[in-house]
Parts: C-alpha cells; sequence; structure tokens
C-alpha cells in the first residue's frame, strides 16, 4: 500500500459545483455560456486564500489514490460526486496535484457521513 503523502481538512459545507451552474450571455457577442454560480466561485477563490498558506510547495506526483470524507451537518441528500468535483479542482488550483483526470489521479475514493459539528472534507493524498 502506498504511503499517505499529505493531508488537508476543509471546514465547512462543500457547495456542489455541477448543481450551482448558472447560464450567462456574453455583453459583446450576446452568446449564452455557462458558467459556476457566483457562490460557488466565491467559496473556491475564500478557500484558495484560506488554504493556500497550507499547500504552499506542496506538490503531489505520483498519486496512487486520493480519499475524500465528506462530514455533512445535515441528513438531506447530497450527491458526493458533485462535491468532490469541486474539492478536486481546488487541488489542482492550489497545484496541491498537477491535474485531476484519471492518468495523474488513477483512484478517487468517496465517503459520506453525518456530522452536525463539523461539517467539511478530509482529504487524503497516497503517493
Amino acid at each position: 500500500m502506498n504511503p499517505l503523502k499529505f493531508k488537508l481538512i476543509i471546514h465547512g459545507l462543500i457547495p456542489s459545483k455541477k448543481n450551482s451552474k448558472e447560464i450567462r450571455k456574453n455583453r459583446k457577442t450576446q452568446k449564452s455560456y455557462i458558467t459556476s454560480s457566483d457562490a460557488f466561485q466565491q467559496w473556491h477563490l475564500q478557500h484558495m486564500a484560506l488554504l493556500g498558506p497550507k499547500c504552499a510547495g506542496i506538490h503531489i506526483s505520483p498519486v496512487s489514490r486520493i480519499e475524500l470524507k465528506f462530514s455533512f451537518d445535515s441528513r438531506r441528500k447530497a450527491d458526493l460526486t458533485n462535491k468532490a468535483e469541486g474539492v478536486m479542482d481546488l487541488l489542482v488550483a492550489l497545484k496541491v496535484i498537477k491535474d485531476d483526470d484519471w492518468i495523474t489521479v488513477p483512484e478517487v475514493r468517496m465517503t459520506g457521513e453525518y456530522s452536525k459539528e463539523n461539517p467539511g472534507c478530509h482529504v487524503f493524498i497516497y503517493g
């Protein structure tokens, strides 16, 4: 089994990237395009600033597996894969991993649990 290379805790609710898409129109060309919601983009930027110092200089390669352990503050249904997409994109933006494609990250494990007091995501990266 490959060793744990990096652990990161993301506190708070993780927004769903896929379910928060918005259709917008380019003012110059009037063409429509789809983008993540302002709320998701704010969350992403906030966590880039918050986690950036903790992740500075951390570049995991090769990656054998990433485990994402989500904690939810309610028992309402939530799609783990949609939450994972935002976390994986955050790891790429922070340059912790080079990319989140299947060649760079051949295995992703996701679990969810109820934790009213501590919502968030524990990220474990194995090399």
